[in-house]
């Protein structure tokens, strides 16, 4: 009988969870969204040998570069089976505030 209650919170703690998860996915994805993410960036043209990791570094050296790279993947619509491709020359929007 002491499992239940534990049992029981485990479970609304779950589900809130999935709850909010769910929720940021929706806002993450909307188009004003990305948009808005949009405005607030400046352009950057792709050099030879750069990725997503050192742009983002390069422009956000203080913070950690993981959530930089989704949002630039995320603003440029780099989505693919096989992970983001950027080639030289090819601009890319790189997110100022997030």
């Amino acid at each position: 009988m002491k499992r239940l209650p534990v049992l029981l919170a485990c479970a609304a703690f779950a589900g809130g969870s999935m709850f909010a998860l769910a929720a940021r996915e929706a806002a993450f994805s909307s188009e004003g969204y990305r948009e808005r993410l949009a405005c607030s960036s400046v352009v950057h043209v792709v050099q030879a040998g750069e990725t997503l990791w050192n742009i983002a570094r390069a422009y956000h050296p203080g913070e950690d570069p993981r959530p930089v790279v989704d949002y630039i993947r995320f603003v440029n619509r780099l989505e693919g089976p096989e992970g983001p491709v950027i080639r030289p020359g090819q601009p890319v929007r790189i997110p100022m505030e997030f």
